[in-house]
C-alpha cells in the first residue's frame, strides 16, 4: 500500500501544475509595514525556488471590493 501511494505521489510531482496567486488589494503596504513586504518577497522566492517548475503555469488575481483576473494562466 505504501509503495502504491509513493508511486502516485511521484506521478503527481512530475505533472504540470496551475498556480493562481491571490492579492488582497485592501491591505496597504506603508513604510510601517515594510517587514510585510519583505515577508511576501521571501515567500514568493521560496515558492519559485522550490515548487514552481518550467512546465507549470501561473495566473494572478486580485480581490478587495471586486475580484479581478490580472492575467490568464501563462506558461513560465
Amino acid at each position: 500500500m505504501v509503495n502504491r501511494l509513493n508511486g502516485m505521489l511521484d506521478t503527481f510531482k512530475k505533472k504540470s501544475k496551475d498556480y493562481i496567486f491571490l492579492v488582497n488589494e485592501d491591505v496597504k503596504i506603508s513604510n510601517n509595514n515594510e517587514r510585510l513586504d519583505i515577508k511576501i518577497r521571501k515567500s514568493l522566492e521560496m515558492i519559485f525556488d522550490h515548487y514552481i517548475e518550467d512546465s507549470d503555469r501561473l495566473s494572478l488575481m486580485s480581490y478587495g471590493k471586486n475580484t479581478k483576473k490580472l492575467f490568464n494562466l501563462v506558461s513560465i
